[in-house]
């Protein structure tokens, strides 16, 4: 399943913090990992936009991955069976970085699929 939705590049990086705090990322407790692949994912966007929409991102988004609306990809519902916190959250990743995924609470997801669908109607 690969379901996409577009949210705020602030929105994603709170989430990955608030997985990373809870132990979900075991092995991404430096929290500048999460900048520089949201970074990443606005510059890896931006690259290929024409001058004018160049033009027009880098406005309305002051030229900051916080600013902007970034593909993030579901992955899957899973829990960690063997830390025995025995917690469902949600495993994600950057649309254009399938490798790097990461995990974040079950309620932070429902929160950016609802922003996504306010933002899309």
């Amino acid at each position: 399943m690969n379901d996409t939705i577009f949210v705020n590049g602030k929105e994603i990086y709170k989430a990955a913090i608030a997985g990373a705090k809870e132990g979900f990322n075991r092995t991404t407790s430096d929290f500048k990992q999460y900048e520089a692949m949201l970074e990443a994912s606005f510059r890896y966007w931006l690259k290929d936009a024409g001058p004018g929409y160049f033009m027009q991102i880098m406005r309305s988004t002051k030229g900051d991955w916080r600013n902007s609306l970034l593909p993030l990809s579901f992955c899957k519902v899973h829990k960690h069976m063997a830390d025995g916190s025995n917690t469902s959250h949600v495993r994600v990743y950057m649309a254009d970085q399938p490798h790097a995924v990461f995990d974040i609470k079950m309620g932070d997801w429902d929160r950016l699929v609802s922003r996504h669908m306010k933002q899309a109607a």
